[in-house]
C-alpha cells in the first residue's frame, strides 16, 4: 500500500512550483556539471547517432529570453536539446509524471526543470514558465504533449506564440530528424545507434508578432517543426543498428491489414506475425516492410490484395480509422477487462492507494470497479489526448488526483489511445 500524502509536503511542493527567485536559480556546483555534461554528451551523441545540427538562429548567443520549441520524438530529445544549444542553459517543462513519479525527479528538480499537467489547462505552469522568462531565462518546450507516436507530428498546443508575446521572448524552432527511428516509443529495449539531426531557426521574435499577427506566427511554428521521420530516412538511406528491429511494434500496430482482426499481430525480432491469417511481415533497420504470404493457409488470404502503405505511419492511420466504428458501438469494441489502479496526489506525486478491479463500458463511459464494488467514473473520450505507455499504463487527472490504469491485456491501451488520436487525427 502506499504511502498518504501530507499537507505539509503539499505546500512544499507548491512553493517549489512557484519559486522564489532563489530557488528557481540552478546552484554554481549545477552549472558546472550542466557545462560538463555538455562536453560528454556531444562526444556520446556523435558516437552514437552521428548527431549533427544547422544553427540558423545562431542560438549560444541570443540576448532575453528565449522560447525554445521543438518536436518531440524519444525520450533522447532532451540531450540532442543541451547539445545543439551548446551548453546554453536551459529550464525544460515535463510532465508531472517524469517530475514527481519517475526515478528522474531528483535530476529535473536539481537543473530547475518545470512540471506541467499534460493535456489539461495548468495556470501554475503559465506562472512558472513566465516568472522564468521574465527572469530572461531560456525554457524548453515540448508543444505536443508526448513522443511521437508513429513517427509523425502529433497536434501541438496553441498557447506556444502567446507566451512568447506576453514575455517579450524570442520564439526558436528545433526541428529533430531520426530521434523516434533511433528509439521509437513502442520499442521493448534501449535505443538503436543510427542518424539524429536537428535544425535550429527563429521563428518569430516579439517585433514580430506584433507586425504579424499570433495566426500567422503559429503557423510558422506548426510548419517547421511538423515532419516525418519516414521521410527523412527514406531521403538519406540511413541505417539503424539493431538486432530486434520491430519487437514491442505490437504494442502500436495490432490489426493485420491483410484479415483485418484487431489484436491479432505479435513482433518478433523482425517481423509481425499475424495469429489468425498467418501473414508474416518482414521489416528492415528503416522500418520500412514486406508482406510474407508463405505461411498462409487459406486462399482467400493468399490472393488478397494488400492496402498500399508506405510506412507504419499509413500502417498506423489505416488502424486509426478501423477503430472509429467502436465509438458508435464501445461495449461490443471493448469488454470488460481486469485491471489494477493507482491513485496519486497530482501535488505530490505520492501514491494515496492502490486497488484491482475491473475496468469496463457502459453507455460510452468507462468506469474502473474495485473489488470492494466502489465505481471511478474515468473521463476517456472527452477530447484531447490521453497520457499512456503502450502496454503499461493509462492515467487521467480528476480534480486534484491521477489516476493511472493498468490492464491485464495490453491491447486495450493501444485501442484506447487509436480511438483518442481518431479524434484529433485527419
Amino acid at each position: 500500500m502506499c504511502t498518504d500524502k501530507t499537507d505539509e509536503k503539499k505546500n512544499r511542493r507548491n512553493t517549489r512550483h512557484a519559486g522564489s527567485k532563489e530557488e528557481d536559480r540552478p546552484s554554481l556546483i549545477i552549472r558546472i556539471a550542466y557545462k560538463l555534461a555538455y562536453v560528454l554528451l556531444w562526444l556520446l551523441l556523435k558516437l552514437l547517432f552521428r548527431f549533427s545540427y544547422k544553427d540558423k538562429s545562431n542560438f549560444p548567443r541570443l540576448k532575453g529570453p528565449v522560447i525554445l520549441v521543438s518536436n518531440h520524438q524519444s525520450f533522447l530529445d532532451p540531450l540532442f536539446a543541451l547539445v545543439a544549444g551548446r551548453g546554453r542553459f536551459m529550464r525544460f517543462v515535463t510532465g508531472y509524471f517524469l517530475m514527481y513519479m519517475s526515478s528522474l525527479k531528483g535530476l529535473l528538480r536539481a537543473i530547475k526543470a518545470i512540471p506541467i499537467q499534460q493535456f489539461s489547462a495548468d495556470p501554475r505552469a503559465v506562472r512558472s514558465i513566465l516568472s522564468a522568462l521574465k527572469r530572461e531565462d531560456t525554457v524548453v518546450i515540448y508543444p505536443e504533449g508526448q513522443r511521437s507516436i508513429n513517427g509523425t507530428s502529433l497536434p501541438f498546443r496553441n498557447n506556444i506564440v502567446r507566451l512568447a508575446e506576453k514575455s517579450g521572448a524570442s520564439l526558436v524552432g528545433m526541428r529533430l530528424q531520426g530521434a523516434y527511428l533511433a528509439w521509437p516509443r513502442w520499442r521493448k529495449g534501449i535505443f538503436r545507434p543510427g542518424k539524429v539531426q536537428a535544425e535550429l531557426d527563429v521563428i518569430c521574435t516579439r517585433e514580430d508578432i506584433r507586425k504579424l499577427g499570433r495566426d500567422e506566427c503559429e503557423k510558422r511554428l506548426s510548419s517547421f517543426l511538423t515532419q516525418s521521420d519516414h521521410d527523412f530516412v527514406r531521403a538519406k538511406k540511413h541505417y539503424y543498428f539493431s538486432r530486434n528491429k520491430v519487437l514491442g511494434l505490437d504494442r502500436l500496430l495490432h490489426r493485420c491489414p491483410l484479415c483485418g482482426q484487431a489484436e491479432s499481430l505479435r513482433s518478433t525480432y523482425n517481423r509481425l506475425n499475424c495469429i489468425r491469417c498467418l501473414a508474416s511481415y518482414l521489416f528492415s533497420s528503416d522500418l520500412s516492410f514486406v508482406l510474407d504470404r508463405s505461411q498462409i493457409l487459406e486462399a482467400a488470404y493468399r490472393q488478397a490484395p494488400m492496402p498500399d502503405f508506405s510506412d507504419i505511419a499509413d500502417w498506423h492511420i489505416w488502424q486509426l480509422k478501423k477503430e472509429a466504428p467502436y465509438l458508435s458501438d464501445l461495449p461490443t469494441g471493448f469488454p470488460e477487462v481486469e485491471a489494477g489502479c493507482q491513485i496519486f496526489d497530482a501535488n505530490t506525486g505520492e501514491c494515496k492507494e492502490e486497488r484491482t478491479g475491473t475496468l469496463f463500458n457502459e453507455q460510452g463511459n468507462f468506469y474502473f470497479r474495485g473489488e470492494d464494488g466502489e465505481t471511478l467514473r474515468l473521463p476517456l473520450l472527452q477530447g484531447g489526448l490521453l497520457m499512456f505507455d503502450h502496454g503499461k499504463f493509462f492515467q487521467v487527472t480528476l480534480q486534484e488526483e491521477i489516476i493511472r490504469i493498468s490492464p491485464r491485456n495490453p491491447y486495450f491501451i493501444s485501442r484506447l489511445a487509436d480511438l483518442h488520436l481518431a479524434q484529433v487525427i485527419d
